[in-house]
């Protein structure tokens, strides 16, 4: 089977419209090409369909290589939507390549996930669950599917959503995502069994906005945090300024939730 492409528009920038395409930019004179591009090759094979391979010879292909920046090879480039994501130059070692491919190769179950995301949203948390345990049945080590239902899990079962993210540390993607669970959680546990703020006046609000995160009110348990931070910002070694980045990394920059909060917690805080 042959990976070298004839059309670049069609067979890279087009085609990663669907499918993401790891381009492999080499040339016949390099030796550490020839030595990553097997590599490549036997993955792409294996991936089933998840991504493809095109190689890109630099001196056949001049123009392109110079539009693409490619001022040494061999050079790997992940396409998605037409767009260059993601990136390695150099003759990696075979286990970091594959760990490379593992980390940025989008999956193929995208649009269940956003799906499940948006049923979570709903509170439609048993449909979501449903779907994500479906995702991480074909793709077990997904870690955008096992935050989430991470997430769903901290709703009714704290250590059940603590295992499922043990595995995700850092260097991960989706690390920060993990901490705030962690975080939250660790919050609960405290709140619930009797911590040493109980005398606390402000006890009450925190309790009351840690248990809306858990109801996935997420504005409640913010307007209450906010509340907290203007009138003593070092309570609970600042639990409640913790707690709102936690619920921003849980939601997602993109969320407007996150853009309206962050904004309001940066004038309370500067």
């Amino acid at each position: 089977m042959t990976f070298d492409v004839n059309n670049f528009e069609i067979e890279v920038l087009q085609q990663s419209k669907t499918t993401p395409v790891v381009v492999d930019f080499w040339a016949e004179w390099c030796g550490p090409c020839k030595v990553i591009g097997p590599i490549l090759e036997k993955y792409a094979l294996n991936s089933e369909g998840r991504w493809i391979l095109a190689k890109i010879n630099t001196e056949t292909y001049p123009e392109i290589a110079a539009q693409y920046n490619i001022r040494s090879i061999p050079n790997i480039k992940l396409f998605v939507d037409g767009n260059v994501v993601d990136e390695f130059m150099g003759a990696l070692p075979e286990p970091q390549i594959a760990e490379w491919l593992n980390k940025v190769i989008p999956s193929k179950y995208g649009h269940q996930i956003e799906y499940a995301k948006e049923l979570r949203l709903q509170k439609k948390s048993d449909e979501a669950q449903e779907i994500l345990k479906l995702v991480l049945d074909s793709e077990s080590e997904n870690e955008e599917a096992t935050v989430l239902l991470a997430q769903i899990f901290l709703n009714s079962n704290i250590d059940l959503a603590l295992s499922t993210i043990q595995n995700i540390n850092l260097g991960s993607k989706y690390f920060d995502n993990a901490e705030a669970i962690r975080i939250i959680a660790k919050s609960v546990k405290n709140i619930r069994n009797g911590d040493s703020l109980r005398d606390n006046p402000t006890h009450l609000l925190y309790k009351e906005s840690i248990e809306h995160i858990i109801a996935n009110q997420f504005e409640s348990a913010l307007e209450g945090f906010l509340q907290i931070i203007r009138k003593d910002r070092k309570y609970d070694d600042e639990g409640p300024r913790k707690l709102c980045l936690a619920i921003f990394n849980m939601l997602g920059p993109d969320s407007e939730i996150s853009k309206n909060y962050r904004a309001r917690l940066s004038r309370e805080l500067f």
